[in-house]
């Protein structure tokens, strides 16, 4: 049986338990955690994605992969991520990457200091004709994450870096796009799709697939009259083959159309600029469709 005044002091026992909870609760929440904080690796479902450069032939490719294992820092990231393709052998790449051992990393204000075991930088396979893209593979991957800054090797126990395969590594290096080859297949679908645009007379976008640089030059309305040419010349038309070749700045690309074509055959000029590429005004293409301009 409850005493007649056992309500009210319940009540008043429980609002004093529920005031001390929310005193201790606010208390703990006011102050940070003590530091040093963790800066190491943050273990979780954290999948950032990363370009890595690798050497066919005698350009670069890129390929993105997923790491599980986020880091504070974006050039730690990358690093682990080129690794990890270095050291895959399933994907026909084991071989076109270098495998070095990091020991350390410097994130400067302009430069990014990789202390690293030379071991690595001595492989059967480098030559003087390639050794140069077997270094640009892992800046131009770090430069993905840092763009700007520029990449140098400390080498373990030594003073002064080593010359190796005619390149002095003491120097400074920058991220170089001119090694960078786009596969054909991007390229030609960057193409496709700037087609594609211009067939659905989605000028605007096509618009948009125009090197910045050239767009300084060419404003929209300079640019409408050849995407009504376009379609003058291709109603309902679409590529039904393409070959690609390398430029000096670019690529070059020949389209066939089907015969029946009233311009079955065109060349277009195409430029990457990082991830991206662009098409270029001064395209034969473009000389095409200026004598149709007026119609």
């Amino acid at each position: 049986m409850i005493h007649k005044h056992g309500y009210p002091l319940l009540v008043i026992f429980l609002c004093a338990v529920i005031v001390i909870n929310m005193f201790f609760l606010f208390y703990q929440a006011s102050d940070p955690p003590p530091a040093p904080y963790d800066m190491g690796p943050r273990p979780g479902n954290f999948f950032p994605s990363f370009r890595i450069y690798y050497v066919e032939g005698e350009e670069l490719h890129s390929v993105k992969r997923l790491i599980q294992t986020m880091r504070v820092s974006p050039v730690l990231n990358a690093i682990s991520a080129y690794n990890m393709v270095a050291q895959e052998t399933m994907y026909d790449r084991y071989g076109k990457l270098m495998i070095i051992d990091v020991i350390d990393v410097v994130e400067g204000e302009e430069t990014i200091f990789l202390k690293v075991k030379p071991d690595g930088f001595k492989e059967n396979h480098y030559t003087t004709e390639n050794y140069y893209l077997y270094i640009m593979s892992l800046v131009n991957t770090i430069t993905e994450v840092a763009p700007g800054k520029r990449v140098t090797f400390l080498f373990e126990d030594t003073v002064e870096n080593p010359v190796l395969y005619s390149i002095d590594m003491n120097r400074l290096f920058s991220r170089d796009e001119s090694v960078v080859l786009h596969s054909s297949a991007e390229v030609y679908e960057e193409l496709e799709l700037f087609l594609r645009a211009l067939d659905r007379q989605n000028t605007n976008i096509a618009y948009q697939k125009i090197l910045p640089e050239d767009r300084r030059y060419y404003n929209y309305s300079d640019f409408y009259p050849y995407a009504k040419a376009y379609n003058n010349l291709h109603l309902n038309e679409m590529p039904v083959d393409y070959r690609m070749s390398r430029t000096e700045e670019g690529y070059c690309v020949t389209i066939y159309y089907p015969d029946s074509s009233a311009s079955p055959v065109e060349v277009w000029e195409l430029q990457g600029v990082g991830e991206s590429i662009y098409i270029l005004m001064r395209s034969e293409a473009f000389e095409q469709f200026a004598e149709k301009k007026g119609d």
